[in-house]
């Protein structure tokens, strides 16, 4: 690996990373460089990895007017919708066929009043939105699976989530409106699955389409777009929030993403960003 007028130049495929990172990023270009060439993967498979490094940190979101985190990384190319229309994908309905068995596991951390406020708690306007983390990034937090054994078991037999994002309880007190917001990543899409929802009074808004949760049935959206929640009853809200790949990416590609998300994570904060004050107003 050579540099060339400010590039990363990889000679034996001709991929050209741009130079413009310092720090971790900078640590995550040579690992995977590093680590492609160990396993065998022919660079230009890691193409549109490359690139999204190369938008970490970039200011604003394409075809979006929110501005992104700090450590916002978007990959090209993926398709974006608001919501997921077509039926729940195969491997997610094990999380609809035993969400029963969730669903006892869930109230009973509530009940132990063992969840946290939120990382995005900054985007309530009214109430608190707590949660209780089951696996981030592909860490697992094994004090809190070994309270849900059912759910982690459940989770654990859908390659599909591993490594993707973040797995967890939300629990949206009553009264609670989550401002719009935009999440850090596209690389993945984020499915609900409806826990306890108090009936009529409970919706989310992605872009611009609105919908309410069904209980034990998984709503899909994608959460790079703008999108906001909320719950008006005095009732608790509760859902199993499981990220999972993007579709549309390669087994080389999510192989690719894993090896540089611990650096972007480390590189910064991923919490959501708000479009700011002018808009807590609203609902």
């Amino acid at each position: 690996m050579s540099r060339v007028r400010g590039h990363f130049f990889q000679p034996s495929e001709c991929v050209v990373v741009p130079y413009a990172y310092s720090g971790q990023l900078l640590n995550a270009t040579v690992a995977l460089n590093d680590q492609a060439l160990a396993h065998g993967i022919p660079l230009k498979k890691l193409r549109r990895v490359y690139q999204a490094l190369a938008s970490v940190g970039a200011p604003h979101c394409p075809s979006l007017t929110l501005p992104r985190p700090g450590t916002s990384m978007w990959v090209p190319g993926l398709k974006s919708k608001p919501f997921l229309d077509r039926a729940t994908p195969s491997f997610l309905r094990p999380l609809e066929e035993q969400q029963e068995a969730i669903r006892i596991e869930c109230h009973a951390v509530i009940r132990n009043l063992d969840l946290d406020l939120h990382p995005n708690q900054h985007l309530v306007r009214l109430g608190q939105w707590k949660h209780f983390p089951l696996y981030s990034y592909g860490l697992k937090h094994k004090r809190n699976c070994n309270q849900m054994p059912q759910t982690t078991h459940i989770l654990e037999q859908i390659q599909q989530v591993h490594g993707a994002g973040q797995v967890f309880l939300s629990l949206l007190s009553g009264c609670t409106h989550v401002v719009p917001h935009c999440g850090p990543f596209n690389h993945r899409l984020r499915c609900h699955l409806g826990l306890h929802i108090p009936p009529g009074t409970c919706g989310m808004r992605v872009a611009a389409e609105s919908r309410t949760w069904l209980p034990g049935r998984c709503l899909i959206f994608d959460d790079s777009q703008e999108h906001e929640l909320w719950n008006l009853s005095p009732e608790p809200q509760a859902l199993l929030v499981v990220d999972y790949w993007h579709p549309d990416l390669t087994p080389e590609e999510r192989w690719g993403l894993q090896t540089v998300l611990p650096f972007v994570l480390q590189q910064g904060t991923t919490n959501a960003t708000s479009r700011g004050p002018e808009l807590r107003t609203k609902l």
